[in-house]
């Protein structure tokens, strides 16, 4: 019966996403072409008018259909690298959710927007990105909890296959000796080098923690505008 019923609103909801795709490709345009016909035939003002408005709509329905396909391929490769993490990295022997419960753990992990470009390792010009960072509390207070961290860069204005312009993992042990604390600050702070510097200032930067005591996958992603030039 349960089987069915799942059967069944999947059907209806088969059905649904058909009607809409058949509405945006079909219907839409059609009513369209009718008001620019009709606003043609008003007179020689409305016509351009008309068509220009109609450009618009046009390009409008096919930017939100790439960003609803960029979307579903994003949510689709965070559900696989969560299948792959579960695959291939053992099982914690870890303490039992009511204990962990009673310790600070992280819950979500922030990327926050003072990451930037940056000169590393005392070079003389900007050569990296400096990654700013913190693991959260359920309270919402910023804690010292190390995993293992990746950090992703990419220039989604790059209209090539190469939109993704680094990668760099940190170990537990790494991220330890990258924690600041005091004035404030209370984050991580990791030096990502580049091996050429960015085309372009808005990047988006992804970070992907998987917590040593716990094993959770934690992510997060902020478009960040660089600046380019040495303030």
């Amino acid at each position: 019966m349960r089987n069915e019923r799942q059967k069944t609103k999947d059907e209806r909801r088969k059905t649904k996403t058909h009607a809409v795709d058949v509405w945006r490709r079909v219907v839409a345009p059609g009513l369209l072409g009718s008001l620019l016909l009709s606003l043609e035939a008003c007179g020689p003002n409305y016509g351009p008018i008309a068509r220009e408005r109609m450009d618009r709509i046009i390009k409008l329905e096919e930017t939100n259909t790439l960003l609803q396909a960029r979307l579903t391929d994003s949510q689709a490769n965070e559900k696989s690298l969560r299948a792959q993490l579960a695959g291939q990295t053992p099982r914690l022997s870890t303490l039992p959710d009511d204990r962990l419960q009673e310790l600070l753990v992280a819950a979500r992990i922030e990327l926050q927007r003072s990451t930037d470009a940056a000169a590393l390792d005392g070079s003389p010009v900007l050569n990296g990105y400096r990654v700013y960072l913190r693991p959260m509390a359920e309270d919402e207070q910023p804690i010292p909890a190390t995993g293992t961290l990746t950090v992703e860069a990419f220039d989604l204005a790059r209209h090539d296959s190469s939109q993704r312009i680094g990668s760099w993992t940190f170990t537990p042990i790494q991220m330890k000796a990258h924690w600041y604390s005091g004035f404030g600050l209370n984050h991580f702070a990791v030096n990502c080098p580049w091996k050429e510097p960015p085309e372009h200032a808005d990047i988006t930067f992804k970070i992907t923690f998987v917590d040593a005591l716990t094993g959770r996958l934690l992510l997060d992603q902020q478009l960040i505008h660089l600046h380019l030039k040495p303030r």
